[in-house]
């Protein structure tokens, strides 16, 4: 009862500041740098911040698109009242693969350097497991 309720605030608050996001490409983006300004590491990462905005706004679609296939695979094939252990499972397993899975063809036949595929690999096992234990933890029971 206390899940649900608490998965309720959850949304209650994110769904404005989403909705307050729409406006996001019309926005600077700030980015802190702990360093004197003119110094080597201000110029790079003020080179940087040109072409991160995009960057951001890509990965965010991104990630609602697999969250929301996800969403869906999980409400098609997890009954109500599933264990958290098979919701983390099942939820993992797939969000898993949709981050991670083109990375290792990307090296394989594209030429993409084998550090940063292991790198990306490893970021979507961390992105896999973040996303499975949001939905084992709210799953209605």
């Amino acid at each position: 009862m206390i899940t649900r309720w608490f998965g309720a605030l959850l949304c209650a608050l994110v769904v404005p500041a989403t909705a307050g996001a729409q406006a996001y490409p019309t926005r600077n983006i700030t980015l802190v740098v702990p360093f004197a300004a003119g110094g080597p590491t201000d110029v790079v990462a003020r080179s940087l911040a040109a072409v991160m905005g995009k960057s951001l706004g890509q990965w965010f679609v991104f990630s609602l698109a697999v969250s929301t296939g996800v969403a869906f695979m999980a409400r098609s094939v997890l009954p109500v009242g599933t264990s958290y252990l098979m919701v983390f499972h099942t939820v993992g397993l797939t969000a898993f693969l949709a981050y991670a899975a083109g990375q290792l063809p990307a090296a394989i036949w594209m030429g993409k350097p084998w550090s940063i595929a292991a790198k990306e690999v490893l970021d979507g096992l961390i992105y896999g497991l973040v996303t499975a234990g949001a939905f084992g933890w709210l799953w209605p029971r």
